[in-house]
């Protein structure tokens, strides 16, 4: 049985307990928060905020919306909403204008958002946006909430993201897996970038670094529709780059993440080579048979495996991403197809790296590749 370290305070928690919210009362305020920014008593960072008398002129959301009934790469909208007593401000695929003169009518804007510690998660785009957009304005007081990473704080993996590969799902020049909260990150861009906002951090009381969201008691809320319960957030960060191929992630099933495939997928052929090149003491990966109610293959019935993962603070899931996308490539190369996004390949894009691309289709070396990438790590642990 896990043993759970109930002494976490989110950065919210320290906010409301502490008092800090009464230096707010009287200011215009700006919220960036979703349904997943809730405290440790399971109430909602907005509620309590409006429950004491601050004044909320609005809300930012990142991808999915604020309730996350919005699927993937949905259009998320401005919006007024009747529960909420609030105007929305969408930061995905909206226009901008909005969101502009909500900040320009605002004199503090506080963000609460619950990140999965991973790159091409869109909510750090989405954070980093709005603190260059706050920038660009001047004068604003910016407060960050801080909440622990799902996957920890020491692990790093992954290649630093090219230059021509920033957007979205790469953000910033920083690794895939990069070890540090958001808070943690908007202070190295705030500092790296120089964009001269005057931002302030509440951390994490009672957290360290190798504590993973399964160590601790705090409360969990789906951040987004297929990260339903805190153990998908590793498979997520195994199985996530089949979403750039026709292979399904496991979308439309309830499992998302945990199971992928698809109807040429031998089952038990692929679960036996993904078995011959990652130890069963790190993951097993089961054959499974699944029909997806929605996304690829809706109504089909695809062969796949199905994830567990065995070990997970030793697991490394960006070299293991590569085995286990190097094995489906190995076995049916022939029948894979691969995204574009304009003139780049989608998963290109997530790795933030064309290399790894070529280290799954056998055209690089994947171990000279996955030495090349931990030295890339070493100059990133150096950057504060």
């Amino acid at each position: 049985m896990r043993r759970l370290n109930p002494l976490v305070s989110l950065g919210v928690d320290v906010f409301l307990g502490e008092g800090i919210w009464r230096a707010y009362r009287g200011k215009r305020i700006l919220i960036m928060c979703n349904s997943a920014s809730i405290t440790s008593n399971y109430t909602y960072t907005v509620d309590e905020m409006l429950s004491r008398g601050l004044k909320i002129q609005g809300i930012i959301v990142p991808e999915h919306g604020f309730w996350g009934y919005f699927q993937a790469g949905e259009e998320v909208q401005h919006y007024y909403d009747r529960y909420l007593g609030s105007w929305v401000y969408s930061l995905y695929k909206a226009f901008r204008e909005e969101v502009k003169r909500a900040l320009e009518e605002s004199e503090a804007l506080i963000i609460d958002i619950q990140d999965l510690g991973l790159r091409f998660y869109t909510y750090l785009s989405s954070v980093l946006d709005l603190l260059h957009l706050a920038s660009r304005l001047g004068g604003k007081e910016i407060l960050i909430l801080d909440r622990p990473n799902p996957l920890g704080g020491i692990s790093v993996e992954g290649p630093i993201a090219r230059e021509d590969m920033i957007s979205i799902v790469s953000p910033y020049k920083i690794p895939i897996r990069y070890g540090a909260t958001i808070g943690e990150i908007a202070r190295l861009y705030e500092n790296e970038e120089s964009i001269g906002i005057d931002l302030r951090v509440i951390p994490v009381k009672g957290w360290s670094r190798e504590m993973d969201i399964l160590d601790i008691a705090t409360p969990w809320a789906p951040p987004s529709p297929a990260i339903p319960t805190p153990d998908t957030v590793y498979p997520y960060a195994l199985t996530v780059y089949f979403e750039a191929t026709n292979i399904s992630e496991g979308r439309g099933t309830y499992t998302p993440f945990k199971i992928f495939g698809a109807p040429f997928i031998d089952p038990k052929r692929l679960s036996q080579a993904l078995g011959d090149v990652i130890s069963r003491d790190i993951a097993v990966f089961r054959p499974a048979m699944f029909r997806p109610l929605f996304s690829k293959y809706s109504g089909e019935i695809c062969g796949g495996v199905y994830i567990h993962v065995i070990n997970r603070k030793r697991i490394k899931v960006f070299e293991t991403s590569l085995k286990i996308l190097s094995t489906v490539y190995k076995l049916y190369g022939d029948y894979i197809e691969t995204k574009k996004y304009g003139d780049k390949f989608s998963i290109d894009m997530l790795y933030g790296d064309p290399r790894a691309r070529y280290a799954t289709t056998g055209q690089l070396d994947l171990d000279s590749y996955i030495s090349s990438v931990n030295y890339e790590i070493l100059n990133y642990r150096e950057r504060d």
